[in-house]
């Protein structure tokens, strides 16, 4: 089973959005795609696609390509954005701790 986490941040060139997601299989939190909107504009770039395009991209073999992909992401919006998007969706995932005031039963009731 996937779960989804979306993490917005903004930086000097504009605004970033990344998407990570949770493989409950292999417990796992993987970045799955990364957006960027530059400061002044209104249209998303897809990173993915851009990178996709990349002739230096198409030869390389499977697992090469997924280190090429997260290097240009490093490049391009940096390491600390994808770190903070990773923490966002590891936080999201912890467990709530129980608090003994949510579940206090007012007696008003006869038994």
């Amino acid at each position: 089973m996937w779960r989804t986490y979306k993490h917005e941040e903004k930086v000097e060139a504009g605004k970033v959005e990344v998407n990570v997601i949770f493989n409950e299989d292999d417990w796992n939190h993987i970045i799955q795609n990364v957006r960027f909107v530059p400061k002044g504009k209104r249209k998303m770039i897809f990173l993915d696609s851009q990178i996709n395009e990349e002739y230096s991209y198409y030869i390389l073999n499977r697992d090469d390509r997924d280190k090429y992909m997260m290097k240009r992401y490093i490049e391009i919006v940096g390491i600390e954005v994808l770190n903070n998007a990773l923490n966002a969706a590891w936080e999201a995932s912890k467990p709530k701790l129980i608090n003994a005031d949510d579940y206090r039963i007012e007696s008003g009731g006869t038994n």
